[in-house]
């Protein structure tokens, strides 16, 4: 398989494609590394999890590094879906540099994953759940860099504005 000699991320996006979307050419946006938790679960847990903005969609992934070598990807599932949300879909975000880079979402929506383009489809199909959720879900990301935080803050917002007119994202700011 040629794409396993090429760089580490060449070789991510190739399992990102392959395992999770369905598809290949896929714009990812943004990909780091953050602890993840979600009010819907049953613990209280911090999930190191793997996010992705590809498109219009966040997507946390869990990432296999265990099974990170060249004669196991053809055929693993390096990459697995855990929740996706589309960025309309979120209608707050609450960026508090107090608690260790901490980013908290509010989604009207989640898992809804849309493909990235028409001829995509999702590996993952079955965690998948759509439409209104009930109750407000919250997801929270701790990030490990700074850069990568702002960075995730201005794609968000940008991608947000460009994708609804009537409604805008609140962003709020704790330091």
């Amino acid at each position: 398989m040629e794409i396993l000699n090429g760089s580490l991320e060449q070789i991510q996006v190739h399992l990102l494609e392959q395992h999770v979307c369905g598809c290949s050419n896929i714009n990812i946006f943004q990909y780091s590394m953050v602890l993840f938790w979600q009010n819907n679960l049953k613990e209280d847990l911090w999930l190191s999890r793997s996010l992705f903005i590809v498109g219009g969609q966040l997507l946390v992934c869990i990432e296999d590094l265990e099974q990170f070598g060249p004669t196991e990807l053809a055929s693993s599932n390096y990459f697995s879906l855990d929740s996706s949300c589309a960025i309309v879909n979120i209608s707050e975000m609450v960026i508090d540099t107090l608690d260790g880079l901490c980013v908290t979402l509010a989604l009207n929506c989640t898992s809804e994953l849309r493909p990235v383009q028409k001829e995509c489809t999702v590996k993952d199909a079955a965690v998948i759940k759509k439409g209104p959720v009930s109750g407000p879900v919250m997801w929270k990301l701790k990030w490990f860099s700074e850069g990568s935080l702002f960075k995730f803050v201005a794609l968000l917002k940008a991608i947000h504005a460009q994708a609804t007119s009537s409604s805008s994202l609140l962003v709020k700011y704790i330091s």
